[in-house]
């Protein structure tokens, strides 16, 4: 891809970001897949896409089956650790 064309569609993406009415990025949108060769799939992906307002934690943590971590076995990791210094002067060490 040249230069060139990274740049225009670089300018497109500038302008759509700038629009702040809901119906018209709808125009828009609608405008940009009937131009494309492949407007079936173009669609479906769009229709696909869920964008949510608000994220829930307890949600993702439920849809991604996250557990947790254990802390017995984190306790033995970090204890095979052979660190000198001490919490507070590792961290004086980053100023």
């Amino acid at each position: 891809m040249s230069a060139n064309l990274d740049a225009k569609k670089n300018n497109i993406l500038r302008i759509i970001m700038s629009v702040n009415d809901e119906a018209m990025i709808d125009e828009i949108s609608a405008k940009v897949i009937s131009l494309l060769p492949e407007q079936d799939e173009a669609e479906h992906y769009l229709n696909t896409i869920q964008i949510e307002e608000d994220i829930d934690v307890e949600k993702l943590v439920k849809e991604q089956n996250y557990t947790g971590i254990d802390l017995e076995e984190m306790n033995e990791i970090l204890g095979d650790f052979d660190v000198p210094q001490s919490t507070e002067e590792l961290l004086a060490m980053l100023d």
